[in-house]
């Protein structure tokens, strides 16, 4: 959030802080596909397009081959907000709960439109995604609620079969995340159960009974 004219608003370096700290959480707590992809950067402003390692064969010239590499040009996403000169006075007069919806939603919706274009692509923009470049079947939920997880784990086994990795991060939905989380199933421990400690006035006692204190005979 440096390319926001910092010095065209009426806004104070304190205020300024809260609103990147909230931007900064409301986004981490919102996006999802960068989890699920390897992501390097930030790049900075400068950077336009990203090389893909393919190339792209073209008319030869005068018997010489050419190619031309493949880039995939990068996309900027931005969301405008405003906030209201009385939440910028209250940081001022040392207030920390100061209303920073504006600025949340605009996090959000940037966060739901990365994802959105990660996962499914944008073909304005000549963006893939990941779900219309997958080479697995799609699979469709089932009507009944408790038969998400099955669905769920049925996929990320077909994708473990075909990739390296034991492992496989998985991105769902709200709805589906919130339907797997409330009915996955309870599996029984694997671990033997622990024996219970013993007291230690019963070891104490148990050696004392064994080993009575001699006695001698009053002369």
């Amino acid at each position: 959030m440096n390319n926001l004219h910092r010095e065209l608003a009426p806004v104070s370096d304190a205020a300024w802080a809260e609103i990147e700290a909230e931007a900064r959480r409301t986004f981490a707590r919102n996006v999802a596909g960068r989890r699920v992809v390897d992501l390097v950067g930030p790049a900075g402003p400068t950077l336009s397009a990203v090389g893909t390692g393919h190339v792209r064969e073209l008319a030869p010239a005068e018997g010489v081959r050419v190619h031309q590499r493949e880039v995939q040009s990068v996309i900027e996403l931005r969301a405008p907000f405003s906030v209201t000169r009385r939440a910028v006075d209250d940081v001022e007069r040392g207030a920390k709960d100061s209303d920073w919806q504006p600025v949340k939603d605009a996090a959000t919706q940037i966060a739901v439109a990365e994802d959105r274009t990660i996962l499914h692509g944008s073909s304005e923009a000549g963006i893939l995604g990941i779900a219309p470049a997958s080479s697995n079947a799609a699979r469709s939920l089932p009507s009944e609620t408790r038969q998400f997880p099955d669905t769920v784990a049925q996929a990320l086994s077909a994708t473990a079969r075909r990739c390296r990795r034991a492992v496989q991060p998985a991105a769902v939905g709200r709805p589906l995340h919130r339907s797997c989380r409330d009915h996955r199933p309870r599996l029984p421990d694997p671990r033997p159960p622990r024996p219970a400690p013993a007291r230690r006035r019963d070891h104490l006692g148990a050696r004392h009974r064994r080993c009575p204190a001699p006695v001698h005979p009053r002369r």
